[in-house]
């Protein structure tokens, strides 16, 4: 997970003054990939240096959800889980409800070809806005067209590379949904550069 996302430091921010109010010390563990940080998280578990562990987000069968689920160890997960979801506490907002609003609200400007972009489909938040914009095309009728979705890293580069691909078809939607900041960005420059742009809406979630 990428911790140059705007979100990260008003969590890390909202985290740490909790913890402060309650006497407890943050300790923060990251790494280039899965293994790396689950290999971090099982160092702090099993060295009895923390007393619950916060992911800061939610992946399809994620490693370190069921090695702290096997262990019985306290955690809590931002973002809705998986699996499992009735056994594991999670904070999350209504990502299936926000997409299918956004993409509805672009129907009733007239929109129908309207793309999607998003991030990692190992991501919970991915599916669950892909989900919610899949739901309100079909209803009204639209087949999902598979060359309207598209998924890049969220990063500036990966809206960038999305619009590019978008452009390129042969029939190009008419508007989007953009479901990350970071990502949003590189959308709007890109947009921006190209004169005969036929994208009249933007919606970022």
């Amino acid at each position: 997970m990428c911790f140059s996302k705007p979100i990260f430091p008003t969590v890390l921010r909202g985290l740490s003054e909790g913890a402060h109010e309650k006497n407890f010390a943050l300790q923060i563990t990251t790494g280039q990939t899965d293994e790396e940080i689950l290999d971090g998280v099982v160092q702090m578990v099993q060295g009895r240096r923390v007393d619950g562990v916060i992911l800061l987000y939610s992946r399809v069968n994620d490693q370190i959800v069921s090695y702290l689920l096997e262990r019985d160890f306290p955690f809590v997960v931002i973002g809705k889980p998986f699996k499992h979801e009735d056994r594991i506490t999670h904070v999350d907002n209504d990502n299936f409800s926000a997409t299918k609003e956004a993409t509805q609200h672009l129907i009733r400007l007239g929109h129908e070809r309207i793309a999607f972009i998003g991030g990692d489909l190992e991501l919970v938040v991915t599916l669950e806005r892909l989900l919610g914009y899949e739901k309100a095309l079909e209803s009204i009728g639209v087949e999902i067209n598979n060359s309207y979705i598209v998924h890049e890293p969220f990063l500036e580069e990966g809206g960038v590379e999305a619009v590019k691909k978008l452009m390129n078809l042969v029939s190009p939607p008419t508007a989007m949904i953009v479901t990350d900041d970071l990502m949003a960005l590189g959308v709007i420059k890109k947009i921006k550069t190209n004169i005969n742009t036929r994208y009249q809406g933007t919606y970022l979630l």
